[in-house]
């Protein structure tokens, strides 16, 4: 079976994973095209500048070495009438820079914004720019560019990847300096990753010294229209290739060489979809620590269609790293290149991004005095002063495996969008390193609540005639009777390739969708990715995706007292039993395993 679907994902921002808008590479043969769309910068109107008569604030002298050193980086709306492929970012991103905006506590907190150079030339306005830099400046918020270095290789050589914009990168810079905006710092996107590291065809696999020649050069001509501006680096986590701390190590001993300076800081665009990915992360800290370098990841969400899943995800990001694994980072980022989050604000409201600001600075549960007897499962739930915490929902879970059960994800088709494809992914782009057993019955997309599923063959009954299976799988994909009816059938170990692609449907741009995958998991270890692709042209630009795995079956649920105290009915469970907690909008989530 060839394959059905051309996926070159256009992108433009980091991330984890190659369908996350770009930042990992997909796989050991294969490269992503993430070569932006030419289209216009955003410009304002032409206004009359009066003299400045009246003291301006100016930009704060960022002090990295703080801890933590707190940064949020949201994603502004598409501009109305500009009809490109890039992510449509939250409604309320402009209400941010009023006076008096609903994020005042997170403000006190907060150390920067970060805008990406994406931002700049395609969807901020002059006026815009001065007035996000006007109200920083005055709330002594620092602004932090995240820029890509690299100059655009020539086409015979290799693709136009990820970090290829140096030119364009230093013609921002020059608007911004024009316009009097004070940037604090620029942080590098990836030249490591995409010019030194990523491997298959198209790769441009440059040596290390011609990378850095390339960045020195750019750091050169950037400080040219900002003198001595501190550079920070951020680089990728990945599967395939593997990185390793080791090449941390390698690039930052090599940065110092070069630049004649250590990097202002090292900050981490984390693949989520690796299974050992803390421990990894861990290593990359020790190195980069041990040279004196401030450290942070970049904390996402991992493509959800939804915005309560993708604050969920990210926060439980960093309650995994941190709470469960010990994780020390100086640096915190909350971070998105996604649709998702589609509120901004107020930042009291657990589902608004600035409240992960607050929650992350909030109190961390732990679980203790825990004790399984006669049917229940008690503890106390207490923060890191150990104080109680009044009031938290605590449930009480159950591996799954073997239940049937029906996966949801919602979201708003993105602009431009004019198809879509249901896709299925083990061991490549969005699930690494996975074992699969699983059944998929059916698969329905939704808009706007019509209740008419327009999935080719959602219902599985016409098998391989609208659903492709690609002729490499090293995995098994194949068509079996579910009682009557037809069933998709997915087995993989752990490193087989196992990719499925459907037949793309018609959607409309800026409708409200849901898709929703009725599944039967066998193991609880079981994943996979189910992948709703977005389409212009015939190419996918945008994929919110589904983790496929069996979710825990909830035992019983209670409320902390005020003493910290619970009590939970389990049954006659008495193994795999994990305890967890949401949190609140002051407080992470947490988990633990009883037995």
């Amino acid at each position: 079976m060839k394959r059905l679907v051309s996926i070159a994902l256009v992108v433009t921002a980091c991330a984890g994973s190659s369908s996350d808008s770009g930042g990992s590479a997909t796989s050991d043969d294969e490269a992503v095209d993430t070569t932006a769309p030419d289209v216009p910068a955003a410009t304002a109107s032409p206004v009359e500048v009066s003299p400045v008569t009246e003291p301006q604030p100016t930009a704060p002298a960022p002090d990295f070495s703080k801890d933590p050193f707190v940064m949020f980086a949201p994603v502004p709306p598409t501009p109305d009438g500009l009809d490109i492929p890039l992510p449509d970012g939250a409604v309320d991103f402009h209400d941010l820079f009023d006076e008096g905006a609903a994020w005042q506590d997170a403000i006190a907190n907060l150390d920067a914004v970060k805008l990406h150079s994406w931002m700049i030339r395609h969807y901020l306005t002059d006026d815009e720019l001065i007035r996000i830099s006007d109200f920083l400046n005055a709330n002594d918020v620092a602004l932090i560019i995240e820029a890509e270095p690299l100059d655009p290789p020539d086409p015979a050589e290799c693709d136009h990847t990820e970090s290829y914009e140096g030119p364009y990168e230093i013609e921002n810079a020059q608007r911004l300096s024009d316009l009097g905006v004070e940037v604090a710092a620029y942080a590098v996107e990836q030249p490591f990753s995409y010019g030194y590291k990523l491997e298959g065809p198209g790769a441009c696999r440059y040596d290390l010294d011609r990378v850095l020649s390339e960045v020195v050069a750019w750091a050169e001509d950037l400080r040219a229209i900002y003198p001595d501006i501190p550079i920070g680096s951020i680089e990728a986590l990945w599967e395939r290739p593997q990185t390793t701390p080791a090449d941390f190590g390698e690039w930052l001993d090599a940065w110092t060489e070069a630049m004649g300076e250590p990097p202002a800081f090292q900050h981490v665009d984390v693949n989520w979809a690796i299974p050992d990915w803390p421990e990894i992360l861990l290593g990359i800290e020790e190195e980069v620590e041990s040279r004196g370098i401030p450290f942070g990841p970049l904390y996402t969400g991992w493509n959800e269609g939804d915005n309560d899943a993708w604050i969920d995800r990210a926060v439980s990001h960093f309650a995994i790293y941190e709470a469960e694994w010990g994780g020390t980072p100086g640096h915190f980022t909350i971070q998105s290149w996604n649709p998702q989050p589609d509120r901004l604000l107020p930042d009291d409201d657990v589902h608004a991004m600035t409240n992960i600001i607050n929650r992350y600075l909030g109190a961390r549960p732990t679980f203790t005095d825990l004790a399984v007897d006669g049917g229940r499962v008690t503890g106390t739930l207490l923060d890191q002063d150990g104080q109680p915490l009044d009031g938290l929902a605590v449930t009480a879970t159950r591996a799954a495996g073997g239940d049937r059960l029906t996966l949801s994800m919602q979201g708003t088709v993105p602009q431009g969008a004019t198809e879509a494809v249901i896709l299925y992914r083990a061991n490549f782009e969005d699930s690494i390193d996975v074992a699969v057993d699983a059944t998929v019955h059916s698969i329905s997309y939704v808009e706007d609540g019509s209740g008419a599923n327009i999935v080719p063959s959602g219902a599985m009954a016409s098998g391989s005639d609208t659903w492709g299976i690609y002729d490499d799988n090293a995995g098994s994909a194949r068509f079996v009777d579910d009682d009557g009816d037809g069933a998709l059938l997915l087995t993989a170990a752990r490193g087989e390739r196992l990719l499925v692609d459907g037949t793309s449907f018609p959607v409309t741009t800026g409708a409200n969708y849901t898709v929703d995958v009725d599944v039967s998991v066998a193991d609880p270890t079981s994943h996979g990715a189910i992948g709703l692709g977005f389409l212009v042209d015939g190419t996918e630009f945008q994929r919110s995706t589904l983790d496929l795995v069996g979710e825990p079956v909830q035992l019983g649920a209670s409320t902390a007292d005020a003493t910290g105290q619970f009590s939970i009915p389990v049954g006659d469970s008495s193994a795999s039993l994990t305890l967890a907690t949401p949190g609140d909008a002051a407080t992470w989530s947490a988990r633990h395993p009883v037995t």
